[in-house]
């Protein structure tokens, strides 16, 4: 089984606040890093990383990410899903099909960082 690792790395005190992750597999040499700031949402694909699905073929694996709100209040919602492209710019995921087991949550909380923030 391959193995995916991802790394955040958060700046709730920025103005906006910021995250950036990095999302790494070793058997494909797959070593992505991409940022966004609070009222940021976006489906993110990952390149050269894709998923078979049996009967449908292969599906690119996108980071589904949400980060709204500020140091006092910063909710963040990161998650993985698998979309296949339909042609004409035209995307069909995972989730849409499936929302109770896609996106794959990696993170979906609410964090108050105004203690660490001055």
């Amino acid at each position: 089984m391959d193995t995916v690792g991802v790394v955040l790395d958060l700046e709730p005190c920025s103005d906006p606040a910021t995250v950036s992750f990095e999302m790494t597999e070793a058997t494909l040499g797959i070593d992505y890093t991409y940022s966004f700031s609070a009222g940021d949402s976006e489906m993110i694909p990952v390149p050269d990383l894709s998923v078979d699905i049996p009967g449908l073929g292969g599906a690119g694996v996108y980071m589904d990410v949400v980060i709204s709100g500020n140091a006092e209040s910063l909710s963040l919602s990161i998650g993985i899903d698998a979309c296949i492209d339909m042609g004409f710019g035209v995307l069909s995921c995972a989730s849409t099909l499936d929302a109770a087991d896609f996106p794959i949550w990696m993170l979906d909380s609410t964090f108050d960082f105004s203690d660490v923030c001055e």
